[in-house]
């Protein structure tokens, strides 16, 4: 992919690029109104739902992501993980622009 963008012209380049970032901001306004439809937090079902990905993945990620936006509440050990809906958005959002930042090296 490196070498066919070295090999486009500046004007394609910008294009393909403006392209791309619309549809980031496409899915990015998706999501933001699918989260909206949901509660103030999210159990694992609807984080999972709302992220594309499987119920376990959820639970991995409140082990092994340190930022990721989840609590327990403390009177219940093992219960189970309460999620905010903002900040997961939010978490969401850091992640792709430095995933987006990330890319924009490589090119």
């Amino acid at each position: 992919m490196v070498a066919e963008l070295r090999q486009m012209s500046n004007e394609s380049m910008e294009v393909h690029l403006l392209t791309a970032i619309l549809e980031e901001l496409r899915i990015a306004n998706e999501k933001q109104v699918v989260a909206e439809s949901f509660g103030l937090t999210l159990n694992a079902e609807e984080a999972a739902r709302l992220l594309g990905v499987t119920k376990s993945k959820i639970y991995q990620m409140c082990q092994t992501e340190p930022d990721f936006p989840y609590f327990q509440c403390p009177d219940k050990p093992g219960a189970s993980v309460f999620i905010s809906r903002d900040a997961l958005v939010e978490w969401v959002n850091k992640k792709t622009e430095m995933q987006l930042k990330v890319s924009q090296k490589l090119v």
